[in-house]
């Protein structure tokens, strides 16, 4: 340790941590020193870090209490009211109805507009246009399909053609005893010979769409169910 030269009264001098004061004629040790830092200014704040790796999934939690019951929802609105198909007329055929029975009405069997002969099958029905739910059912069978099939006249316009919906005819009996032969009759004159009559209207009948298989109902009650377009017919039990 190398003391300053020429040094004055009360001089200090550091040497490591310890203080020595000049006194004018010696050194004289004063004692150790301890550094108190002094706060320096606050530094600015660091930018956002790099997104670590998503962590390990932790472990299922316990299962907690079943909650309380909800009360009971309010009643809904009612619902429409369903649609039904009306059965309004019969062809004799699939190929009748599909080109004599058009979205613009009824046309003979050349085509014409007008059905103006009484013995034309479709006569009954010159005036008629389908509308949307209309069923009708063929008198004949084809190669396709089955006599009482029904078709019904859609709901969109875009597709303006009878849809193949069911058969409606109803399961074939079994054949019944032949009846007695009943006893000759006195044979009775011959009567003039009367006026071909008009071809009547057939009668219409409507089905009820239903969203599930009737198992029950009034005899004879007509049923559509929309599920695969099947018409179910209630019989006497």
């Amino acid at each position: 340790m190398v003391f300053p030269v020429s040094p004055r009264g009360g001089d200090h001098f550091v040497d490591g941590n310890r203080l020595w004061v000049f006194d004018g004629t010696k050194w004289n040790l004063w004692g150790n020193l301890n550094y108190i830092g002094v706060p320096g200014a606050s530094g600015k704040d660091g930018g956002p870090g790099q997104q670590g790796d998503q962590g390990l999934v932790g472990p299922k939690g316990i299962q907690g209490n079943t909650g309380p019951e909800g009360k009971e929802g309010k009643e809904g609105k009612r619902g429409p009211a369903g649609e039904t198909s009306t059965i309004v007329g019969v062809a004799l055929d699939h190929s009748t109805l599909v080109n004599q029975v058009t979205a613009g009405g009824v046309l003979g069997k050349d085509g014409n507009p007008v059905v103006d002969s009484p013995s034309d099958p479709l006569y009954p029905y010159y005036d008629y246009v389908p509308q949307t739910g209309d069923m009708w059912t063929i008198l004949n069978s084809d190669a396709i399909y089955d006599s009482g099939s029904a078709f019904v006249w859609p709901k969109t316009t875009t597709i303006p053609e009878w849809t193949f919906v069911a058969v409606v005819a109803g399961i074939k009996g079994e054949p019944g005893n032949d009846g007695l032969d009943g006893s000759n009759g006195m044979p009775g004159g011959v009567g003039p010979r009367g006026p071909q009559g008009l071809n009547g209207a057939h009668g219409g009948a409507f089905a009820h769409v239903v969203n599930s298989v009737p198992y029950s109902g009034p005899p004879g009650k007509i049923y559509l169910y929309t599920g695969d377009m099947s018409i179910y017919i209630t019989t006497q039990g």
